[in-house]
């Protein structure tokens, strides 16, 4: 090993950079697509403007991360450890519960910042443990078929022309499906979605709906968690080299949309109907015009206007709209929505409570 005198200006410099930044929880303010990434310090409060194209592609305004940060010839960039995604709903519990750990050991901690580089490994598993409670199936025992529950299975595309090539070739699908995609990376309309009527036995026996966005997005809709589980094996084995799985969500239909044989995998997911074709934005939003008079429970069971009153309910109103921010940036992103389609007046919601 060579002596810190052997040591090039640049590997001190790099060196020095993991002495100054330990491991914390920093939140996206901005992200810039393919350039990189402004975060801020949830307990310093410190800002920095991360050069990384790869993870500006992944990250999204207000997301939380736990990561190490590396400073090198005044530019920062990510570093430590790989890039661990917090849910947002999860922040105050990981704060207060990192806090309440710093509290209980502080006789051996010189300061919060001491505590975050020595117990990383504790907060580490934390967030994990947390998290996975978090995501679990909120119907873990729904693994046979029913009406009232849904699953769906989500993909990112990673080349949709080879992709969309690949599947016409794999007789999962029916000629006339085939012929409605038309060629490998020219189809005619922002997405296409398929039926039971569309795929062969085997597809057809694990999904009864599926959704292609030529902005690399693949939704699979399954009737159990079971089907879901197959549907995700049978893809990672046929098309694993274009496909990046993202994620599977299990949930409880609503009656109108359980019981419709029409209803698509856009329609379950509130961004599109069956026909394709988005809802009209003025019909919409109609249910949110007196959104900001309305009792919240993520928010203490007051509306928004009385909450915005005190500066507890302003923090809580603050971060309930950061997720909704956040969540309608992923599903623009993702290809799910666009921008004028948002049925949530996010900006209209922050003039009336003046935020």
């Amino acid at each position: 090993m060579r002596k810190k005198s052997q040591l090039s200006p640049l590997e001190k410099e790099i060196l020095q950079s993991y002495v100054d930044h330990c491991l914390s929880i920093y939140e996206v303010q901005k992200v810039d697509l393919g350039k990189g990434v402004e975060i801020k310090d949830i307990f310093d409060g410190g800002v920095y403007y991360i050069w990384d194209g790869d993870a500006s592609k992944n990250l999204y305004k207000w997301d939380l991360v736990y990561t190490g940060i590396l400073k090198v010839r005044d530019l920062y960039f990510f570093s430590g450890m790989p890039l661990t995604t917090i849910p947002l709903k999860l922040r105050h519990f990981i704060e207060g519960n990192i806090g309440e750990f710093f509290q209980e050991q502080k006789e051996d901690y010189t300061s919060l910042e001491h505590y975050l580089r020595k117990a990383s490994a504790e907060i580490l598993a934390l967030i994990e443990n947390a998290s996975l409670h978090l995501q679990r199936p909120p119907f873990p025992f729904q693994t046979k078929v029913s009406p009232q529950f849904i699953t769906t299975v989500h993909w990112r595309i990673k080349d949709p022309v080879i992709f969309s090539r690949d599947l016409q070739q794999s007789h999962l699908l029916t000629d006339e499906a085939v012929q409605r995609m038309g060629k490998p990376g020219r189809t005619k309309t922002r997405y296409v979605s398929f039926d039971g009527r569309d795929f062969n036995v085997l597809l057809g026996s694990v999904v009864r709906r599926m959704l292609i966005s030529d902005l690399e997005t693949l939704v699979a809709e399954c009737e159990s968690l079971e089907q879901a589980k197959k549907m995700r094996v049978l893809f990672g084995q046929r098309f694993g080299h274009v496909l990046k799985y993202r994620m599977m969500v299990c949930r409880k239909l609503d009656p109108a949309i359980a019981y419709s044989p029409e209803a698509s995998p856009e329609a379950v997911e509130g961004a599109r109907e069956s026909n394709g074709e988005e809802p009209r934005k003025e019909e919409a939003t109609r249910k949110y015009e007196n959104w900001v008079n309305e009792k919240i429970p993520d928010i203490g069971n007051v509306t928004p206007r009385e909450a915005v009153k005190t500066p507890e309910g302003r923090n809580k109103i603050l971060e309930l709209l950061k997720e909704f921010e956040n969540q309608n940036e992923k599903v623009i992103r993702r290809g799910l929505k666009n921008a004028e389609k948002l049925v949530f007046p996010l900006e209209k919601v922050k003039r009336e409570l003046g935020l």
